[in-house]
């Protein structure tokens, strides 16, 4: 089957399943577009819900007869909400749809240049391996395919999604995973124009939405490139310029990895950046799903009630984040509070609270089946960020914040106390001020927004503007955390992933922000005053920080998919992801489609221990086979146990380079090996008088003789 017809064929699924869900979300949100640019990820959601508390009862296992029947359930419930007023909404729902479907084909274009399942600084390994393993997997929670004999204990909703889209379209797994980066990508791009379109009730303000939150990129693209043209501005960069002959050659080779690592000793990862790596990693996968959320609270803070079916679609919707992305669970339940607060401010806490312990019983088996490791505790933070630091990140959003809460209490000046309405009007200067002051740090800049947005939301009336600053507010609060705290975990450096997670969701949330700004400034907000002395220069300046913002994923994407930095490419106008290692690794390519040809299960087969980011643990992340031990590393970040990880390694080491058939035959029998796999990186790793062990027939039968050896442990 041609790719094209796999395109096609994931498409119409999806599409099928937002249409199924579609009526059920419609009865729920009274928005202008009743709830059409999240309906595909309400229906992947509830089904993904159903398949998996139905499997991890025990009531079906993990195929295509229980995705079908979740996906019956979804459509006979969603059937009766139907009504022919929904019909009323095709204007709507097909610019919903355009924007869905041209977002869809542009990241899939994109992947197509570079659809290798690996890469530098990638977790393409894990990410694809889970996805193996769920494929593998008849019950929940799956197998570890890197710690054989343990359940994998760690978040794989995500992968769990793009399982039950394979069962349900029969695409191969190796050419699903790029097809569903493209997926995550276009949900978060609809989704978002939903927001910005409710609020504003114009496509234009939707386009804007969407293209902020996913697609637009961190300033140090448009630093870089002005270093380069702009011989005078050197000596105000930090940057040096890329030595090449002309721009051509600076967008191709333009620094993919190290332009995104801002703020030391962390990633300062920003939407588009993660899609474009093309790899199904949660911090990824949870974004669309992040813009759903926020929907949701708009829904219920303009329907201005809340009843029981709403703390249901809450629980299940923010529940669903712990085995999606953790990260995202407390901030969530945060939100949904901060709404209860603006409609129901009597009622906040008991429905706070009942949304939290139905978000818990709801996956109540996900948590009983892992355990917290990862997790070290919370720390004060050592050193926070540098004002000019924070704004190469977040400039764009910034300024569209700050010139929003300007004039939206310059409006309101006569009905604040004279003091704080300076106070608040220059609060932006004074914010600029005295971060240069205090040794330009961040923190003083989102306490700032934190107590102004806080302020304005719970002070004044104005439904769409009181959200706007609820989301202002949130993102600020969650910027704010890493400025005082961070989570202690696995990585050696204090704050890396703590700014790196939190800092997606922040995009997020001032992203959708920004958006409405811009309108409220320009529109609604402004006065003809402001207009006419400030309002084209002000407009200019915006314009101009878009298109900065747009350098850095423009030259990310040029950069990545030209093969002339980092790991280049063997394949391009292909979704297969493993088609590189045809041409890098054939004797390995050959045996992993054999393995996938010709052994069923998850029988466990032995290889040498892995090493992240690199091209190890090979043959257990494109089989799905659980294997003894996988990248060390992760199984560190995911395990309380680190001495067995420890212990693991050594005996996988023990097995391949003793002489001792009979100590090697005991540690098999220790991790229940059926197979074991001899290619070149074992064979470059152990001696051959250890290997040689392997030749014996009484004990191990050749079932795949090649370059590389497969051996049966009889």
């Amino acid at each position: 089957m041609s790719e094209t017809v796999f395109i096609l064929v994931w498409l119409l699924i999806v599409e099928f399943i937002g249409f199924a869900a579609f009526p059920l979300i419609a009865s729920f949100i009274n928005l202008p577009d009743r709830g059409y640019s999240i309906s595909k990820l309400i229906g992947l959601l509830l089904v993904t819900y159903l398949v998996w508390v139905t499997v991890s009862l025990g009531i079906l296992g993990f195929g295509l007869a229980v995705v079908v029947f979740s996906l019956a359930v979804l459509c006979l419930i969603s059937l009766r909400k139907f009504g022919p007023e929904l019909l009323s909404l095709k204007s709507i729902a097909l610019k919903s749809e355009l924007v869905f479907v041209v977002s869809f084909l542009a990241l899939t274009l994109v992947v197509m240049n570079k659809p290798d399942i690996y890469g530098p600084h990638s977790e393409d390994f894990m990410d694809f391996a889970f996805l193996q393993s769920l494929l593998r997997s008849t019950h929940f929670p799956p197998p570890d395919p890197w710690m054989a004999g343990e359940n994998l204990s760690y978040y794989y909703f995500g992968q769990l999604i793009v399982a039950i889209l394979i069962k349900l379209s029969s695409i191969p797994s190796n050419i699903a995973y790029n097809l569903a980066v493209a997926m995550f990508f276009a949900l978060t791009a609809q989704a978002a124009y939903g927001v910005g379109y409710n609020l504003t009730r114009r496509s234009f303000y939707g386009i804007t939405g969407a293209l902020f939150v996913a697609v637009s990129g961190i300033m140090s693209g448009f630093l870089q490139l002005a270093a380069y043209l702009v011989p005078a501005a050197r000596k105000y960069i930090t940057y040096a310029p890329l030595q090449v002959p002309d721009i051509h050659q600076w967008f191709l080779k333009f620094d993919f990895w190290n332009s995104i690592s801002i703020i030391p000793q962390t990633f300062n990862f920003y939407p588009y950046h993660t899609f474009a790596h093309g790899y199904l990693h949660a911090h990824m996968m949870s974004i669309p799903f992040q813009v759903m959320l926020i929907t949701l609270g708009l829904g219920l803070f303009i329907g201005g009630k809340v009843e029981r079916r709403d703390i249901l679609l809450l629980g299940v919707s923010i529940g669903f984040f712990a085995g999606l992305n953790i990260w995202e669970y407390p901030t969530y339940l945060l939100f949904a509070y901060l709404i209860f607060i603006l409609i129901r401010k009597e009622e906040a806490l008991k429905l706070g609270a009942q949304t939290a312990v139905l978000s818990l019983i709801l996956y109540l088996p996900y948590y009983l089946s892992r355990d917290s490791g990862g997790f070290g505790g919370v720390m004060p933070v050592p050193q926070g960020t540098s004002l000019l630091d924070f704004l190469e990140v977040f400039a764009l959003f910034v300024v569209l914040i700050l010139s929003f809460l300007f004039v939206y209490f310059w409006q309101r000046r006569e009905n604040i106390k004279r003091y704080a309405a300076k106070l608040l009007a220059a609060a932006p200067l004074l914010v600029l001020v005295s971060g240069v002051t205090f040794h330009l740090q961040a923190l003083l800049l989102l306490a700032t927004m934190v107590l102004a947005s806080a302020y304005g939301m719970l002070r004044f009336r104005g439904r769409d503007e009181r959200f706007v600053l609820l989301l202002v507010l949130l993102g600020s609060l969650v910027a704010l955390f890493p400025e005082v705290l961070y989570i202690v975990d696995a990585m050696p450096v204090a704050r890396f992933n703590t700014i790196m997670k939190l800092h997606l969701e922040v995009w997020v949330l001032w992203g959708l922000a920004s958006s409405y700004a811009i309108y409220y400034v320009l529109g609604r907000g402004g006065n003809s005053r402001f207009k006419k002395i400030a309002g084209a220069a002000w407009s200019m300046a915006v314009v101009f920080l878009v298109l900065a913002s747009l350098v850095h994923p423009i030259a990310s994407t040029t950069s990545w998919t030209s093969g002339k930095t980092f790991f280049g490419t063997s394949t391009r106008g292909t979704l297969d992801g493993t088609a590189y290692l045809e041409k890098t690794n054939r004797e390995d390519y050959m045996a992993i489609r054999w393995i996938n040809g010709n052994i069923t299960g998850n029988e466990f087969i032995l290889e040498a221990p892995g090493s992240a980011y690199e091209y190890s643990s090979r043959i257990s992340t494109l089989t799905g086979l659980p294997t003894v031990i996988g990248w060390t590393s992760h199984e560190h970040m995911w395990n309380n146990n680190w001495s067995k990880v420890e212990e693991r390694a050594k005996d996988v080491d023990i097995i391949y380079s003793t002489t001792d058939k009979r100590r090697a035959i005991e540690l098999l029998k220790k991790y229940s090996v059926q197979y074991v796999y001899i290619g070149d990186i074992e064979t470059g790793k152990y001696p051959q008088a250890g290997l040689q062990k392997f030749n014996d027939g009484e004990s191990f039968e050749p079932v795949y003789n090649d370059t590389v050896q497969i051996l049966k442990v009889k």
